[in-house]
């Protein structure tokens, strides 16, 4: 949580970075949260689809012609399909971010369970590719438990504390949701939908 401009509110990083009309003011502390004024009231009504309640903003599942809203938070907790797309349109950003309801979802469940189905269907395929498959995806299940914030701080040359705490637990969360990316972005203004 970060406070707002005000400072008489709090925000959640990860909602002020999805919704659209929200702003973070420096990028380099991720705070404060501005422009929550500027969130439409429409948004506000929303109810979310996964806790069922009508507090915070929401966001829509980004299929055109669904209109499923939930919350940032409760997305990520239920591990729906959340995209981050690197982008040079211009008033993007760069980043163009894609949530979707657990309806157009391919979660990593899913795609281990399509990919393990084609497998299946090969008769060519030996045990072995099934046994790499299945060690494969254990790896990208559970990374972070090889990695230690304090590892990562002593190897940047800093102490462990919120930078490194911070980074560490973005790339944990981008890695959980298997988001494809190169390297870290300035922050600016995202394309995407959130909650707050």
């Amino acid at each position: 949580m970060k406070p707002t401009k005000s400072a008489c509110q709090w925000a959640h990083v990860s909602c002020a970075l999805w919704i659209p009309e929200v702003h973070i003011g420096s990028p380099d502390k991720m705070e404060p949260v501005t422009n929550i004024s500027a969130i439409p009231p429409s948004r506000w009504d929303l109810v979310c689809s996964i806790c069922k309640e009508q507090s915070g903003a929401c966001i829509q599942c980004s299929v055109k012609a669904c209109t499923t809203a939930f919350h940032v938070t409760c997305a990520f907790d239920e591990k729906l399909r959340m995209e981050q797309t690197l982008t040079d349109e211009p008033g993007e950003g760069g980043i163009i971010l894609k949530g979707y309801c657990a309806k157009h979802a391919v979660t990593p469940r899913k795609r281990a369970e399509r990919a393990q189905q084609q497998l299946q269907r090969s008769p060519r395929k030996s045990e072995s590719v099934n046994e790499r498959f299945a060690r494969i995806e254990q790896v990208r299940q559970e990374f972070y438990k090889n990695v230690k914030p304090e590892s990562v701080a002593l190897r940047v040359g800093r102490e462990s504390g919120v930078v490194v705490d911070d980074v560490f637990n973005y790339w944990k969360l981008k890695r959980r949701v298997r988001l494809p990316s190169r390297s870290l972005r300035g922050r600016s203004r995202r394309g995407g939908r959130g909650c707050l």
